[in-house]
Formats: structure tokens, sequence, C-alpha cells
């Protein structure tokens, strides 16, 4: 079996199967109302996921990268072949039969790389497998791109967003009432001088063009004396661009030193 569709098209052909709504003959289509689709869905994330309060999304999305299409290749039992180019903030694909004659069921692959405007390579392909059966609530195969599979990741930047809390409270309503933040990044060990705060506590906080990747982030609040009252030492996820979601620290009353 062997399909081919081009970006956005909206009819797929079925070599050997004929198109989507075949004919049994006479100009009549299928109408066996005991017939169940089958489908097969791809889904991709970038840069892992976010695991929020209420839902798991990609930890980035596909604008972070200037990602603008998925090239996806299906194969999977009886040389099921079949290959699409979709938009990439789409984030997923679905395919379903020709309501005639149901895909094989058996384990599937997938292949997806990530396009730019130009229709180039901007990742490398990332693969999957997954179980298919007669059904139109298969579970998705599901691939991700990491940071480092994309071209160029490592001069690639991003904004941290974070709200900083104090034993649970806002900068003023915290006891002690904390005045101001210290705050550093640290890369593999090293300081990031460029990118220390030190000023105004706040209640939302944006720091831009931090690395992309993996860091740490060590916070000292202050009361306006100035002395060290609350502090907290974290791992952190820099996605990349802007489009990166809101964490939440909370400091915590201990000996503290302000940071250098």
């Amino acid at each position: 079996m062997h399909m081919k569709t081009s970006i956005l098209a909206l009819t797929i052909t079925i070599l050997g199967l004929g198109m989507w709504g075949c004919d049994e003959g006479g100009g009549s289509k299928c109408t066996n109302p005991a017939y169940v689709l089958t489908q097969i869905s791809v889904k991709w994330t970038l840069n892992g996921v976010n695991d929020g309060a209420s839902s798991t999304s990609s930890f980035d999305n596909c604008l972070d990268y200037d990602a603008i299409y998925a090239d996806i290749l299906i194969t999977g039992p009886d040389e099921f072949v079949y290959e699409t180019t979709v938009t990439c903030n789409s984030l997923e694909t679905k395919l379903y039969d020709d309501s005639c004659n149901q895909f094989p069921a058996g384990s599937y692959t997938v292949s997806v790389t990530l396009l730019d405007k130009d229709s180039l390579p901007m990742t490398g392909t990332a693969t999957g497998t997954g179980m298919v059966s007669v059904s139109t609530d298969n579970p998705s195969i599901v691939v991700d791109f990491p940071l480092e599979t994309f071209i160029g990741y490592e001069t690639m930047t991003g904004t941290y967003r974070f709200n900083p809390t104090f034993e649970g409270a806002l900068c003023a309503d915290a006891s002690p009432v904390v005045d101001s933040l210290d705050i550093a990044f640290y890369k593999d060990g090293v300081y990031l001088e460029d990118f220390q705060y030190n000023g105004p506590c706040t209640r939302e906080f944006d720091i831009s063009d931090l690395p992309a990747g993996d860091l740490q982030m060590d916070i000292v609040a202050l009361d306006a004396t100035p002395q060290a009252i609350y502090c907290g030492s974290y791992d952190i996820k820099v996605g990349a661009g802007v489009s990166n979601p809101v964490f939440y620290h909370d400091l915590t009353l201990e000996g503290c030193m302000v940071n250098k």
C-alpha cells in the first residue's frame, strides 16, 4: 500500500485502492454501516513537554524555531507507505482509511523532519513506533525533537518566565517583607555574568536572551537593610524563542548569602 499527499492537499491517493470514498461499482460508495475506520495519528513535540496544572503540551512551539513544515513518513505492515508534508504548528496529523479497505493492523513506524520556509531540513529525523488496530481511537505515535536536534542549537537563546513567592507569599506580603532580589544564572557550572539581576522584587520576571538549554538559577531575597532573608537554587530549562511557559519558584527562609 503506497500513499502520498502534497502540502495541505485535500485529496490523498491510495495506490492500488483508488481514491478516498471508493466506488464499489455502478457509481455507489461503500455504505456498510458496520464498517469501522482505521485511524493513524502522529504527534510531535519540540524540546520535550511542559506538564502544566491541567494539561501537557509541547515545551516549545514551531515559531520559536521558525519551523514551518513537518515532513512525515509512515511505514507499516503489508508494505504500507504514506508520505505527507503538513504545517509544523499543527503538531499533529491524522490519517483515516478510505471507508472500504482498512489499513493493516500491526506495528507502524513514523519518521518526522521539520523544515524551514524554503522546505529545507532544520532538524534531524525523529522516529517512533506504535501499534495500530481497526479503530478510530488508536493512541497517537509521538515523536520529540530535543533542542540538540535543531541545526544551530548551540547559539539559540530564549526567555525564562517565572513568578517568585516567599514561603508562599508575594513580595510585600511575605514575613519578613522582601524588598529586592539578587538572581544569578549558571550554565555547566559557569556563572553567566551578563544575566545577573539585582533589583526590586516583583511578582513576574521575564529574563530574555538566556542561552537555551539546562541552566541553574540561584535567587536570594533581601529586606530593605539589605539582609538576605530567603533563598533558593533551581535547575531550570530555558526553551528557544519567547513563547515559553511560566514557572513558579518558592523561596524558603534559611541562612543565605548574596550571589557573587
